[in-house]
C-alpha cells in the first residue's frame, strides 16, 4: 500500500519525463555495477531503463598501476582481462560498452569511474607528481582525454568515484585537484565522489576531502550509514545500542536507550558527516548519501528492510541541509530484492519539498533478460558490503 502511494506520488511529481542530473538535489539513487554480488548482474544497458538510477558508478578500477605501468579494471561477468587487453598491458579492451554507457547518458543518468574496491587490489601514490601523473591517465582513458589506450572506446564517463580501502590518504587531493584542472574548460561537469568510513577523520580520504573538490561522499558501513550513527539516531528500536554489528530489535528502555545513543554518535571519533559536510570539506556544498546494502545478500550485516530503510530516509531527508540521497550496492541486489531501488526512489521523491526535485521517477518494469551467468563470485569486493 505505501508503495503503491510513493510510486503514484512519484509520477505526480515529475509526470514520467527524465529530467537533466542534479547533484544539488536532496533525491538522488546511486548504485555500483560490475561486481555481479547477486550473481544475476544484467548488462549495463538494461539498467538504463530503470529510471529510479540517476547516478551508475563501474566497479571497480582495483589496480592503479599494473603491467606496462597501465591500470586494471574487473567487471566480474560484464567484462575483464578474460575479454582481450590491450598489448603488453592487463588493461581491459572493452569499448563494446561504449554504447550502453551513452544509452544511460542519453536518459540524464551520470556513469562514473569507481577506483579502489576491497580484495586484491593496488592502489595509492608515492608523491604528488605520481598522483598527477595517474590522474592524467585516468583523464586520457576514460574521461574527457585522448589516449591510444581507451578501454571503453570514445564515451567519456562523467566523473570517478574514490572507494579506497587500503593505504594512507596522501596526495589524493592532488589526484582530485589534477582531475579538476584537467577538466577546466571541458564541455561537461566532472563530478568526483568519494566512499570514506563513518570514523573521522578518514584514513584514506580525509585528505581529498579537506583539500579538494569532492561532489558528494557515501559513508559505506553496514551499521553506520550516512551521517554517522543514523540507525541509532533515528531508528534506535531497530538496532542494538550495545552492538554495532547487529540489526536485532534492542530490548533497552527507551530513555537508556537515548543516553547510549547520545554517548556514542557524540563521541571525539564519530564526527558528523553534515557537519562536516557544512563546515570543513574543501566543498562546502559536499554532499552526503547513505550507504547501504540493497538487500540481506549484499553485505555480511547491516541490511535494513525497506519499510525501515523508508523511515530512515525520511529523517535524514528531513533533517540534515547536506543529504544527497542514497546509494546502494550494488544493482543487481537491488533488483533481485523486489525492485529495492524503486521503493528507495519512490520515497526520496514523495519527501521532497517542491516539485522537480528529483531526478528521475520509477516506472513500472517488464522484465529484463540476464546476462550470462558468472560462475565466480565478486573479484572486487567492497570492505564494508562484501560477502562472507
Amino acid at each position: 500500500m505505501h508503495t503503491f502511494t510513493y510510486l503514484i506520488a512519484a509520477a505526480g511529481l515529475l509526470q514520467g519525463a527524465t529530467a537533466a542530473f542534479n547533484m544539488d538535489s536532496a533525491t538522488n539513487v546511486a548504485v555500483y555495477w560490475g561486481q555481479n554480488s547477486n550473481g544475476t548482474q544484467k548488462d549495463l544497458g538494461s539498467y538504463c531503463n530503470d529510471m529510479s538510477i540517476d547516478t551508475i558508478m563501474l566497479s571497480f578500477l582495483n589496480i592503479f598501476k599494473g603491467q606496462g605501468g597501465q591500470p586494471e579494471y574487473d567487471f566480474s561477468n560484464a567484462c575483464s582481462k578474460g575479454n582481450g587487453v590491450f598489448p603488453g598491458t592487463d588493461l581491459p579492451q572493452c569499448q563494446f560498452l561504449a554504447s550502453q554507457i551513452k544509452s544511460c547518458q542519453d536518459v540524464n543518468k551520470i556513469v562514473t569511474l569507481s577506483l579502489g574496491g576491497g580484495g586484491n587490489n593496488s592502489v595509492g601514490f608515492d608523491n604528488d607528481g605520481d598522483a598527477q601523473s595517474f590522474a592524467t591517465t585516468i583523464w586520457n582513458e576514460f574521461l574527457g582525454g585522448n589516449s591510444s589506450t581507451r578501454p571503453l572506446g570514445d564515451v567519456v564517463l562523467d566523473g570517478v568515484d574514490l572507494d579506497i580501502e587500503s593505504g594512507s590518504d596522501q596526495h589524493y587531493d592532488t589526484f582530485v585537484n589534477q582531475l579538476r584542472s584537467l577538466a577546466n574548460g571541458a564541455p561537461k561537469p566532472l563530478y568526483v565522489t568519494g566512499a570514506p568510513q563513518c570514523v573521522q577523520p578518514d584514513s584514506h580520504l580525509n585528505a581529498a576531502m579537506l583539500n579538494s573538490s569532492l561532489d558528494a561522499i557515501t559513508t559505506r558501513r553496514a551499521t553506520c550509514l550516512t551521517p554517522p550513527c543514523v540507525p541509532y539516531l533515528i531508528l534506535p528500536i531497530l538496532i542494538a545500542p550495545t552492538n554495532r554489528r547487529t540489526t536485532r530489535a534492542s530490548t533497552s528502555p527507551p530513555g537508556k536507550v537515548a543516553q547510549t545513543i547520545h554517548a556514542r554518535c557524540n563521541s571525539p571519533r564519530r564526527g558528523h558527516r553534515d557537519e562536516f559536510a557544512r563546515t570543513k570539506a574543501k566543498n562546502p556544498k559536499m554532499k552526503v548519501y547513505i550507504g547501504a546494502p540493497a538487500s540481506d545478500q549484499a553485505a555480511g550485516s547491516g541490511y535494513v528492510n525497506i519499510d525501515s530503510f523508508k523511515q530512515i530516509i525520511t529523517s535524514v531527508q528531513k533533517n540534515f541541509t547536506s543529504f544527497g540521497g542514497v546509494m546502494l550496492y550494488d544493482a543487481s541486489q537491488a533488483q533481485a530484492n523486489d525492485n529495492y531501488e524503486v521503493a528507495v526512489k519512490s520515497t526520496l521523491l514523495a519527501n521532497a519539498d517542491a516539485p522537480g526535485a528529483g531526478t528521475n521517477v520509477p516506472p513500472k518494469r517488464d522484465a529484463v533478460g540476464k546476462v550470462a551467468a558468472d560462475a565466480d563470485r565478486p573479484r572486487v569486493r567492497s570492505r564494508f558490503f562484501r560477502l562472507e
